[in-house]
Protein backbone atom coordinates (compact mmCIF):
# COMPACT_ATOMS: atom_id res chain seq x y z
CA UNK A 1 0.00 0.00 0.00
CA UNK A 2 1.68 3.36 -1.05
CA UNK A 3 1.12 6.23 0.85
CA UNK A 4 -1.88 7.98 -0.98
CA UNK A 5 -3.65 4.96 -0.04
CA UNK A 6 -3.07 5.00 3.44
CA UNK A 7 -6.22 5.63 5.40
CA UNK A 8 -5.52 9.33 7.38
CA UNK A 9 -4.48 8.51 11.12
CA UNK A 10 -5.49 10.24 14.26
CA UNK A 11 -3.19 10.50 17.30
CA UNK A 12 -4.15 12.27 20.31
CA UNK A 13 -2.01 13.06 23.20
CA UNK A 14 -3.63 14.25 26.17
CA UNK A 15 -2.21 15.93 29.20
CA UNK A 16 -2.66 17.20 32.63
CA UNK A 17 0.04 18.95 35.00
CA UNK A 18 2.69 16.10 33.21
CA UNK A 19 5.41 19.13 32.88
CA UNK A 20 8.10 16.69 33.84
CA UNK A 21 7.30 14.50 31.47
CA UNK A 22 5.10 15.95 28.36
CA UNK A 23 8.47 17.54 26.49
CA UNK A 24 9.09 13.34 25.22
CA UNK A 25 5.48 12.35 24.98
CA UNK A 26 5.12 15.49 22.36
CA UNK A 27 8.77 14.37 21.03
CA UNK A 28 7.66 10.84 20.83
CA UNK A 29 4.09 12.00 18.53
CA UNK A 30 5.90 13.90 16.26
CA UNK A 31 8.95 11.39 15.40
CA UNK A 32 5.94 9.22 14.23
CA UNK A 33 7.14 7.44 10.46
CA UNK A 34 3.33 6.96 9.31
CA UNK A 35 1.74 9.14 6.68
CA UNK A 36 -0.91 10.55 6.86
CA UNK A 37 -0.85 11.55 10.41
CA UNK A 38 -2.99 14.08 12.15
CA UNK A 39 -1.70 14.93 15.61
CA UNK A 40 -3.96 16.42 18.27
CA UNK A 41 -2.14 17.71 21.22
CA UNK A 42 -4.81 18.18 24.23
CA UNK A 43 -4.15 19.79 27.47
CA UNK A 44 -6.79 19.07 30.10
CA UNK A 45 -6.58 22.64 32.05
CA UNK A 46 -3.55 22.51 33.34
CA UNK A 47 -1.85 24.06 36.30
CA UNK A 48 0.93 23.92 35.56
CA UNK A 49 3.56 24.63 32.27
CA UNK A 50 1.92 21.29 30.20
CA UNK A 51 0.48 23.32 27.92
CA UNK A 52 3.09 25.47 27.29
CA UNK A 53 5.52 22.99 26.26
CA UNK A 54 3.05 21.26 23.97
CA UNK A 55 2.64 24.94 22.00
CA UNK A 56 6.35 25.58 22.08
CA UNK A 57 7.02 22.61 20.39
CA UNK A 58 3.81 22.48 18.15
CA UNK A 59 4.51 25.83 17.16
CA UNK A 60 8.70 24.96 16.37
CA UNK A 61 7.27 21.44 14.59
CA UNK A 62 8.34 22.16 10.71
CA UNK A 63 7.58 18.14 9.69
CA UNK A 64 4.77 16.83 7.45
CA UNK A 65 2.14 15.54 9.88
CA UNK A 66 -0.84 17.89 10.79
CA UNK A 67 -0.77 19.42 13.72
CA UNK A 68 -3.66 20.84 15.99
CA UNK A 69 -3.72 22.49 19.47
CA UNK A 70 -6.50 22.52 21.70
CA UNK A 71 -7.15 23.34 25.53
CA UNK A 72 -9.87 22.23 27.86
CA UNK A 73 -11.22 25.31 29.70
CA UNK A 74 -12.32 23.23 32.40
CA UNK A 75 -10.71 19.98 34.05
CA UNK A 76 -12.86 17.29 32.58
CA UNK A 77 -11.17 14.32 33.40
CA UNK A 78 -9.76 11.02 30.99
CA UNK A 79 -12.83 10.20 29.17
CA UNK A 80 -14.80 13.30 28.83
CA UNK A 81 -11.38 14.42 27.64
CA UNK A 82 -10.90 12.04 25.24
CA UNK A 83 -14.57 12.69 23.71
CA UNK A 84 -13.81 16.11 22.92
CA UNK A 85 -10.42 15.32 21.45
CA UNK A 86 -12.52 12.77 19.28
CA UNK A 87 -15.14 15.39 18.13
CA UNK A 88 -12.12 16.98 16.24
CA UNK A 89 -10.10 14.49 14.90
CA UNK A 90 -10.70 13.20 11.30
CA UNK A 91 -8.89 9.90 11.63
CA UNK A 92 -10.14 6.35 10.60
CA UNK A 93 -7.94 5.06 13.17
CA UNK A 94 -7.61 6.82 16.53
CA UNK A 95 -4.28 6.03 18.48
CA UNK A 96 -4.34 7.02 22.20
CA UNK A 97 -1.39 8.71 24.15
CA UNK A 98 -0.97 10.00 27.95
CA UNK A 99 1.55 13.05 28.87
CA UNK A 100 3.56 10.89 30.29
CA UNK A 101 4.47 8.10 27.68
CA UNK A 102 6.61 7.82 24.75
CA UNK A 103 5.27 6.64 21.61
CA UNK A 104 8.08 4.95 20.04
CA UNK A 105 8.36 6.11 16.11
CA UNK A 106 7.13 3.51 14.52
CA UNK A 107 4.16 2.37 16.61
CA UNK A 108 1.78 4.35 14.08
CA UNK A 109 3.20 2.35 11.14
CA UNK A 110 3.59 -1.02 12.90
CA UNK A 111 -0.09 -1.21 14.27
CA UNK A 112 -1.53 0.08 10.63
CA UNK A 113 0.74 -2.27 8.56
CA UNK A 114 -1.11 -5.28 10.54
CA UNK A 115 -4.45 -3.75 10.34
CA UNK A 116 -4.49 -3.12 6.70
CA UNK A 117 -4.90 -7.06 5.78
CA UNK A 118 -7.17 -7.84 8.73
CA UNK A 119 -9.96 -5.42 8.06
CA UNK A 120 -11.66 -7.37 10.96
CA UNK A 121 -9.63 -6.01 14.08
CA UNK A 122 -11.18 -3.26 15.75
CA UNK A 123 -8.70 -2.63 18.44
CA UNK A 124 -4.77 -2.93 18.59
CA UNK A 125 -2.69 -2.39 21.86
CA UNK A 126 1.07 -3.41 21.77
CA UNK A 127 3.09 -4.74 24.41
CA UNK A 128 4.50 -1.70 27.27
CA UNK A 129 8.37 -1.06 27.82
CA UNK A 130 8.09 -0.07 31.65
CA UNK A 131 9.95 2.82 32.76
CA UNK A 132 10.80 4.85 35.74
CA UNK A 133 10.26 8.56 36.47
CA UNK A 134 13.89 9.10 34.87
CA UNK A 135 13.30 7.11 31.81
CA UNK A 136 14.88 3.79 33.33
CA UNK A 137 13.54 0.34 32.25
CA UNK A 138 11.84 -1.59 35.02
CA UNK A 139 10.30 -4.42 33.58
CA UNK A 140 7.70 -5.08 30.09
CA UNK A 141 4.24 -5.66 30.05
CA UNK A 142 2.85 -8.80 27.79
CA UNK A 143 -0.81 -8.02 29.29
CA UNK A 144 -0.63 -11.37 31.08
CA UNK A 145 0.24 -13.54 27.68
CA UNK A 146 -3.30 -15.15 28.17
CA UNK A 147 -3.54 -14.21 24.45
CA UNK A 148 -0.69 -16.63 24.15
CA UNK A 149 -3.36 -19.77 23.85
CA UNK A 150 -4.65 -18.22 20.60
CA UNK A 151 -1.73 -17.73 18.12
CA UNK A 152 2.35 -18.15 18.96
CA UNK A 153 2.67 -15.68 15.74
CA UNK A 154 3.84 -11.65 16.55
CA UNK A 155 -0.42 -10.97 16.32
CA UNK A 156 -2.47 -12.17 18.49
CA UNK A 157 -6.26 -12.33 18.22
CA UNK A 158 -9.61 -12.65 20.09
CA UNK A 159 -13.22 -11.48 19.99
CA UNK A 160 -16.49 -11.74 21.70
CA UNK A 161 -16.77 -15.66 22.63
CA UNK A 162 -13.67 -14.90 23.83
CA UNK A 163 -14.39 -12.46 26.27
CA UNK A 164 -17.14 -14.30 27.42
CA UNK A 165 -15.25 -17.08 28.12
CA UNK A 166 -12.42 -15.05 30.83
CA UNK A 167 -9.84 -16.27 28.38
CA UNK A 168 -9.37 -12.52 26.51
CA UNK A 169 -6.04 -10.70 27.85
CA UNK A 170 -5.71 -7.53 29.43
CA UNK A 171 -6.38 -4.15 28.43
CA UNK A 172 -4.18 -1.03 29.16
CA UNK A 173 -5.17 2.34 27.32
CA UNK A 174 -1.33 3.75 27.33
CA UNK A 175 -0.94 1.32 24.09
CA UNK A 176 -4.50 1.47 22.41
CA UNK A 177 -5.55 2.09 19.19
CA UNK A 178 -8.94 1.72 17.70
CA UNK A 179 -10.99 1.93 14.48
CA UNK A 180 -13.15 5.14 14.12
CA UNK A 181 -16.55 2.83 13.98
CA UNK A 182 -16.24 2.64 18.22
CA UNK A 183 -16.74 5.59 18.40
CA UNK A 184 -19.08 6.40 15.26
CA UNK A 185 -21.26 3.40 16.30
CA UNK A 186 -21.92 3.83 19.69
CA UNK A 187 -22.46 7.05 21.93
CA UNK A 188 -19.71 8.84 23.92
CA UNK A 189 -17.47 7.27 26.65
CA UNK A 190 -19.26 8.21 29.72
CA UNK A 191 -18.50 11.07 31.85
CA UNK A 192 -16.64 10.47 34.84
CA UNK A 193 -15.18 7.33 34.07
CA UNK A 194 -11.11 6.99 33.69
CA UNK A 195 -9.94 3.92 31.94
CA UNK A 196 -11.76 4.62 28.61
CA UNK A 197 -10.64 0.79 27.47
CA UNK A 198 -12.92 -0.74 29.86
CA UNK A 199 -15.20 0.42 27.19
CA UNK A 200 -13.35 0.69 23.94
CA UNK A 201 -12.20 -3.06 24.20
CA UNK A 202 -15.36 -4.20 24.83
CA UNK A 203 -17.32 -2.23 21.97
CA UNK A 204 -14.25 -3.74 19.66
CA UNK A 205 -14.99 -7.45 20.34
CA UNK A 206 -18.80 -6.86 19.50
CA UNK A 207 -18.00 -5.44 15.94
CA UNK A 208 -14.95 -7.59 15.26
CA UNK A 209 -12.21 -8.66 16.95
CA UNK A 210 -9.23 -7.47 19.32
CA UNK A 211 -5.42 -8.09 18.62
CA UNK A 212 -2.10 -7.81 20.68
CA UNK A 213 0.57 -6.96 18.63
CA UNK A 214 3.87 -8.16 20.50
CA UNK A 215 6.16 -6.26 20.51
CA UNK A 216 7.39 -3.03 22.84
CA UNK A 217 5.70 0.43 20.88
CA UNK A 218 5.23 2.52 23.96
CA UNK A 219 7.16 2.97 26.86
CA UNK A 220 4.58 3.53 29.64
CA UNK A 221 6.27 5.55 32.49
CA UNK A 222 5.45 3.71 36.52
CA UNK A 223 5.43 6.65 39.09
CA UNK A 224 3.59 7.73 41.92
CA UNK A 225 0.92 10.20 39.83
CA UNK A 226 -0.86 8.01 38.16
CA UNK A 227 -4.23 7.00 38.86
CA UNK A 228 -3.19 3.79 39.17
CA UNK A 229 0.27 3.85 40.74
CA UNK A 230 -0.55 0.66 43.55
CA UNK A 231 2.05 2.61 45.72
CA UNK A 232 0.71 5.17 48.72
CA UNK A 233 4.02 6.30 49.35
CA UNK A 234 2.10 9.88 47.92
CA UNK A 235 0.30 9.89 50.89
CA UNK A 236 -2.32 7.05 52.69
CA UNK A 237 -5.18 9.10 52.04
CA UNK A 238 -4.67 9.99 48.50
CA UNK A 239 -4.02 6.64 47.51
CA UNK A 240 -7.27 5.57 49.27
CA UNK A 241 -9.04 8.46 47.35
CA UNK A 242 -7.58 6.36 43.91
CA UNK A 243 -8.68 2.94 45.04
CA UNK A 244 -12.28 4.37 45.36
CA UNK A 245 -12.45 5.94 42.49
CA UNK A 246 -11.34 3.51 40.22
CA UNK A 247 -13.15 0.68 42.04
CA UNK A 248 -16.31 2.57 41.18
CA UNK A 249 -15.29 3.40 37.92
CA UNK A 250 -15.71 -0.67 37.36
CA UNK A 251 -19.47 0.00 37.81
CA UNK A 252 -19.56 2.74 35.59
CA UNK A 253 -17.88 1.14 32.98
CA UNK A 254 -19.72 -2.39 33.15
CA UNK A 255 -22.87 -0.19 32.81
CA UNK A 256 -21.75 1.46 29.20
CA UNK A 257 -20.92 -2.23 28.38
CA UNK A 258 -24.32 -3.38 29.26
CA UNK A 259 -25.88 -0.09 27.02
CA UNK A 260 -23.41 -0.77 23.97
CA UNK A 261 -24.69 -4.60 24.03
CA UNK A 262 -28.34 -3.17 23.23
CA UNK A 263 -26.51 -1.06 20.73
CA UNK A 264 -24.77 -3.80 18.85
CA UNK A 265 -27.70 -6.32 19.35
CA UNK A 266 -29.57 -3.66 17.44
CA UNK A 267 -27.59 -4.18 14.52
CA UNK A 268 -28.03 -7.74 14.20
CA UNK A 269 -24.54 -9.00 13.55
CA UNK A 270 -24.51 -11.56 16.63
CA UNK A 271 -27.08 -14.17 17.12
CA UNK A 272 -29.30 -14.44 19.99
CA UNK A 273 -27.46 -16.93 21.49
CA UNK A 274 -24.88 -15.32 21.67
CA UNK A 275 -26.20 -11.76 22.80
CA UNK A 276 -27.66 -13.94 25.34
CA UNK A 277 -25.22 -15.31 27.15
CA UNK A 278 -23.22 -11.47 26.69
CA UNK A 279 -26.06 -10.18 28.53
CA UNK A 280 -25.85 -12.91 31.32
CA UNK A 281 -22.25 -12.46 31.11
CA UNK A 282 -22.44 -8.22 31.72
CA UNK A 283 -24.92 -8.94 34.19
CA UNK A 284 -23.06 -10.92 36.48
CA UNK A 285 -20.33 -8.55 35.90
CA UNK A 286 -21.68 -5.41 37.14
CA UNK A 287 -23.35 -7.53 39.98
CA UNK A 288 -19.36 -8.27 40.98
CA UNK A 289 -18.07 -4.79 40.55
CA UNK A 290 -20.92 -3.05 42.71
CA UNK A 291 -20.64 -5.65 45.14
CA UNK A 292 -16.89 -4.93 45.17
CA UNK A 293 -17.83 -1.08 45.45
CA UNK A 294 -19.63 -1.91 48.47
CA UNK A 295 -17.40 -3.93 50.03
CA UNK A 296 -15.03 -1.03 49.49
CA UNK A 297 -17.07 2.48 49.96
CA UNK A 298 -19.49 1.35 52.25
CA UNK A 299 -19.45 1.74 55.86
CA UNK A 300 -18.25 -0.91 58.31
CA UNK A 301 -19.63 -3.20 59.24
CA UNK A 302 -22.36 -3.35 56.61
CA UNK A 303 -19.48 -3.88 53.71
CA UNK A 304 -19.17 -7.03 55.47
CA UNK A 305 -22.15 -8.75 53.95
CA UNK A 306 -21.06 -7.49 50.13
CA UNK A 307 -17.50 -8.84 50.57
CA UNK A 308 -18.56 -12.09 51.54
CA UNK A 309 -21.09 -11.84 48.33
CA UNK A 310 -18.39 -10.45 46.28
CA UNK A 311 -15.86 -13.52 47.34
CA UNK A 312 -18.44 -16.12 46.94
CA UNK A 313 -18.68 -14.97 43.55
CA UNK A 314 -14.86 -15.85 42.74
CA UNK A 315 -12.34 -12.82 41.08
CA UNK A 316 -12.78 -13.86 37.26
CA UNK A 317 -14.10 -10.00 36.35
CA UNK A 318 -11.11 -8.45 38.70
CA UNK A 319 -8.44 -8.89 40.84
CA UNK A 320 -8.95 -8.04 44.90
CA UNK A 321 -5.91 -7.28 46.33
CA UNK A 322 -5.08 -8.71 50.01
CA UNK A 323 -4.54 -4.69 51.08
CA UNK A 324 -8.22 -4.46 49.62
CA UNK A 325 -9.33 -7.21 51.62
CA UNK A 326 -7.81 -5.52 54.56
CA UNK A 327 -9.45 -2.55 53.30
CA UNK A 328 -12.83 -3.95 54.02
CA UNK A 329 -12.23 -6.76 57.19
CA UNK A 330 -10.97 -3.51 59.35
CA UNK A 331 -12.34 -0.40 60.70
CA UNK A 332 -11.39 3.13 58.63
CA UNK A 333 -9.18 4.36 61.57
CA UNK A 334 -7.96 1.16 62.05
CA UNK A 335 -6.59 0.61 58.77
CA UNK A 336 -4.88 3.59 58.39
CA UNK A 337 -3.39 3.41 61.60
CA UNK A 338 -1.84 -0.06 60.89
CA UNK A 339 -0.99 0.86 57.15
CA UNK A 340 0.98 3.83 58.76
CA UNK A 341 2.78 1.82 61.47
CA UNK A 342 3.74 -0.57 58.51
CA UNK A 343 4.61 1.90 56.56
CA UNK A 344 7.16 3.69 59.02
CA UNK A 345 8.69 -0.09 59.99
CA UNK A 346 9.29 -0.46 55.95
CA UNK A 347 11.02 3.06 56.02
CA UNK A 348 13.16 2.17 59.45
CA UNK A 349 14.22 -1.23 57.67
CA UNK A 350 15.63 0.56 54.56
CA UNK A 351 17.30 3.39 56.76
CA UNK A 352 18.82 0.18 58.36
CA UNK A 353 20.21 -1.60 55.43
Amino acid sequence: MNKSERPLVTFGLIAYNQERFIREAVEGALAQTYSPLEIILSDDCSTDRTFEIMKGLADGYEGSHRIKLRRNEKNDGICSHINRVWCESEGQWYFNAGGDDISHPDRVADVMRCVGSNPEIKFVQTYLKLIDERGSTIGTNTHGEACAQFEKSSLARWGLKERLANKSPKTHGACLAYTRELFDRFPPLPEGCIFEDNVLNWRGELLGTGAILRKELVSFRVHASQMTHSSGGSGLKIFDKKRLMTIRDGVCTTYQNIMDLKTAESMGIHEADLIERARLYMKRRYRYFSLRESAIAGKWPSRLLPLMQMLLMGSGFAPFSRDNLFRSLLPDQLYFILKEGLKERSHERKIQR
